[in-house]
């Protein structure tokens, strides 16, 4: 498997930008997307600190396919601070 830092572009001021793809949503599940990524903006750009929250039914009709830079899930390799085998993850944009 190939390692995340492969499968990142640097700009000119040393940030990365990312291509992300999320497939196969209903109108509901692509606007509750768009809804927490657009409030991560925000926040990022307001300058101020928000926890939020997602819940994922994977028995459910929820079955997004992710590609980021092109790559899919089956060359990605999960940071060490990721345990999928717990029941909550947490991430931090700190």
């Amino acid at each position: 498997m190939k390692k995340y830092s492969e499968h990142i572009h640097e700009n000119k001021e040393e940030k990365i930008t990312l291509q992300i793809e999320i497939s196969n949503l209903d109108a509901s599940f692509a606007q509750e997307f768009k809804n927490l990524l657009f409030a991560m903006d925000l926040a990022g750009n307001l300058g101020c600190s928000r926890e939020f929250k997602v819940f994922v039914d994977g028995d459910g009709a929820f079955r997004p396919i992710v590609k980021i830079d092109g790559v899919d899930k089956k060359n990605f390799e999960f940071g060490s601070n990721v345990n999928f085998d717990k029941d909550k993850l947490t991430f931090s944009f700190d």
